[in-house]
């Protein structure tokens, strides 16, 4: 079991066992580590080194940033099995909408 609290904090618990049924999710990791890495702080990746060797990865937003709107929109893509774009793609749309909150 792994129990931990989001920058929301909410409590999460999930059952490792769930993870052995999840499908690659290293798409929107890339994209999540490259929007911690560029500073945003709408979202947070967090991880942990489980017994069985594996890691846990965990990613949380807030959606009232345009980060966080942004990978709320692209997550549930890739969960419909639609295209995503790439990490590059999503900062520069982020950086346009920090641009236009700015300009209002």
């Amino acid at each position: 079991m792994i129990f931990y609290n989001d920058m929301n904090d909410d409590l999460n618990i999930f059952d490792s066992e769930f993870f052995d049924t999840q499908k690659n999710q290293d798409p929107l990791l890339e994209i999540a580590v490259a929007i911690v890495e560029r500073g945003y702080r709408g979202l947070v990746v967090h991880t942990k080194h489980l017994a069985s060797g594996k890691y846990f990865f965990g990613i949380n937003f807030r959606e009232d940033t345009p980060e966080g709107k942004i990978f709320s929109r692209i997550k549930a893509d890739f969960h419909r099995g639609r295209a995503i774009p790439n990490s590059r793609v999503v900062l520069k749309k982020i950086k346009t909408d920090y641009s236009r909150k700015i300009t209002l």
